[in-house]
């Protein structure tokens, strides 16, 4: 399981997937998105009375996941460019 810092950073990495264009990174941002609905709502950093508190919004982190599923939905190719098979018949053959 991936750790909150893991998280961020995969969400930093890849939040430019449209401006950029990247299916690879759309991908990459979503994992990241599903991996934090997953999480506690709350993530607290550091040690005793030292660190720090990051809370979020669930439903901002929903939006985003719609908004990254959209983008994929309409950019990836990959699914509907591949060759298609297609299978000899030898039903109507005749000698």
């Amino acid at each position: 399981m991936a750790t909150f810092t893991e998280i961020q950073v995969a969400l930093d990495d890849n939040a430019d997937y449209a401006e950029v264009g990247s299916v690879v990174k759309a991908k990459a941002y979503q994992t990241a998105l599903k991996r934090l609905l997953h999480s506690p709502q709350e993530a607290v950093h550091g040690g005793r009375g030292q660190g720090e508190s990051t809370k979020y919004d669930m439903e901002q982190i929903k939006s985003l996941l719609d908004d990254v599923e959209q983008w994929i939905g309409g950019n990836d190719t990959s699914s509907t460019t591949g060759a298609r098979v297609k299978y000899a018949s030898f039903r109507e053959y005749r000698t």
